[in-house]
Order: structure tokens, then C-alpha cells, then sequence
């Protein structure tokens, strides 16, 4: 299983966002806030704007702001952005080992299950809802 910060980054530029009083935030500003790099934080928002969940202005003084309010954003919203694939994916190592071989098979209805087990939390959660909890 793979994990990484992706998920709460994503949701850290969220609140940032319902958080600034600023119009628009550029890459540079939401990287410090996060403590990553500029890049990062443009590949992550790349995926929230595909889901409507970031806008951007382009161009000098340009940033990125809320595409929806905060209230309407959940942090089930932000999963589905930031899934390329089920999270709870196996690689298959080698080839021709019989468990590397098929252990993706066998554990692919165990892990479809915890995901959807994640659904009902993340969806109970709006980035109002963790903006107001930082306050």
C-alpha cells in the first residue's frame, strides 16, 4: 500500500484557501504554508481544478482560489481528486512468484471494501468544517 502526504496537503490547500483573506494564492504561498515545494502544490491543484474543487486565474498577479464554497467541499470530494487508483493497490513484484502474481487478485475485494468504509466519514466532513476546527 502506498501512502503519502498527497491526501492532507490537498486538504491543507483547501483550508488555506477558505482560510486567506486573500482573493487568489499563488504556488509559492500555499508551498511555505505546507512546507513543500512550489511544484507540488501545482500537480496537487492540477487534480483539484479537474474536479471543480480549485479555480485558477492565469497570468502575473494570478493564483487559485475555492471553485465551490467551503461548506459544499468534503473530504471525500478531495480523495476522489487525489486518487490516481485505489490507494490500497499491489504491485506485482515479480512475475513469476505465484503471491506477487496474485495477490493483487486476492486482496482487490478486501480493499475495495475498506475504501468505500472510508466514504461515509470523509463525506461527513466539509472544509468549513476543518477551517472552523483550526480556529
Amino acid at each position: 500500500m502506498q501512502i503519502d502526504s498527497t491526501f492532507t496537503n490537498a486538504i491543507h490547500i483547501c483550508v488555506y484557501l477558505d482560510r486567506t483573506d486573500k482573493a487568489l494564492v499563488n504556488s509559492t504561498e500555499l508551498g511555505e504554508s505546507i512546507g513543500t515545494n512550489p511544484v507540488v502544490v501545482r500537480r496537487i491543484v492540477g487534480r483539484l481544478k479537474e474536479f471543480g474543487l480549485i479555480k485558477v486565474k492565469q497570468g502575473i498577479g494570478g493564483g487559485y482560489y475555492l471553485g465551490r464554497p467551503a461548506m459544499s467541499i468534503t473530504l471525500w470530494d478531495i480523495y476522489l481528486a487525489m486518487k490516481k487508483d485505489n490507494p490500497f493497490r499491489c504491485k506485482v513484484g515479480n512475475d513469476e512468484d505465484a503471491v506477487s502474481v496474485n495477490l493483487p487478485e486476492a486482496l482487490e475485494d478486501t480493499f475495495a471494501k475498506a475504501e468505500y468504509a472510508l466514504k461515509k466519514p470523509l463525506a461527513a466532513v466539509t472544509v468549513k468544517t476543518v477551517s472552523q476546527r483550526i480556529d
